[in-house]
């Protein structure tokens, strides 16, 4: 099995702050918007969704139980986004949804952190130190 190719541990403060900004602007959509959902429908495909997300990040499938069908989700997450944007802006927060997305992730950088040292217990020093030490980045 390949390893994953993302993960949903942010390895620095920036990317933490990010992903806080996406839940607020979520959230302010929500409360203002009050989409119907299916939450039975939802239910079903819960652990297939969470597993494509583990494992494949924004790479990954997501079935979507409404439409009866599967997309990528970063078509999804691109959607959702957009329509974030208005609530991003009225919070103020619009500018680190744009972060949320590099073109490598937090996983690619510990791989190679892992590949150059050989050592997970060195991998994962490295990315406690950027925590610890935001200075870095990751």
């Amino acid at each position: 099995m390949p390893p994953a190719k993302r993960t949903d541990t942010p390895l620095s403060i920036a990317r933490a702050t990010a992903l806080a900004a996406l839940a607020q602007s979520l959230c302010r959509y929500l409360l203002r918007e009050r989409p119907a959902f299916d939450a039975e429908g939802l239910r079903h495909v819960a652990r297939y969704n969470k597993f494509q997300a583990c494992r494949f990040g924004i790479d990954g499938q997501r079935s979507d139980p409404s439409a009866r069908c599967q997309r990528p989700l970063r078509e999804h997450i691109e959607e959702l986004l957009d329509r974030l944007q208005e609530d991003a802006t009225a919070l103020g927060c619009e500018s680190w949804l744009a972060r949320l997305f590099p073109a490598t992730s937090d996983a690619d950088w510990l791989r190679t952190q892992l590949a150059a040292t050989g050592n997970l217990h060195d991998a994962v020093r490295t990315a406690s130190e950027l925590l610890m030490f935001p200075g870095g980045t990751a």
